[in-house]
């Protein structure tokens, strides 16, 4: 293995020259090839996958997709609501500044659009 180890210190702190001795002492004695083998292989039963004998994808159905609808669905509604909702808050807040009626300024901005 290759692999370099390192860890970012404060410049002039006087660590680094310490935690390099102890990465290379680690690296010499095998100390990461146990580590590696203890929590890759041995710990969370790591080594221990089932081989599936199945090759290529699994198509995907309506009942793999179907809430990617029903977000897309809700976000639509919801967007929507929040459109009408600032459409009748600006128009009122126009009639009231114009001295307007509320249907005056709803009919003029569906005009305008």
């Amino acid at each position: 293995d290759n692999k370099g180890y390192g860890i970012a210190t404060k410049p002039g702190s006087g660590l680094k020259e310490h935690l390099d001795r102890a990465i290379l002492e680690m690296q010499e004695n095998g100390d990461f090839h146990k580590m590696k083998t203890k929590w890759w292989k041995q710990k969370r039963g790591g080594g221990q996958c089932q081989h599936s004998k199945a090759k290529g994808a699994i198509p995907l159905g309506l009942d793999n997709l179907g809430g990617i609808f029903v977000v897309t669905f809700g976000g639509c509604l919801l967007a929507s609501l929040v459109c009408l909702g600032e459409l009748l808050y600006g128009t009122y807040q126009e009639s009231a500044e114009l001295g307007t009626s509320w249907w005056y300024e709803i009919r003029a901005r569906a005009g305008f659009a």
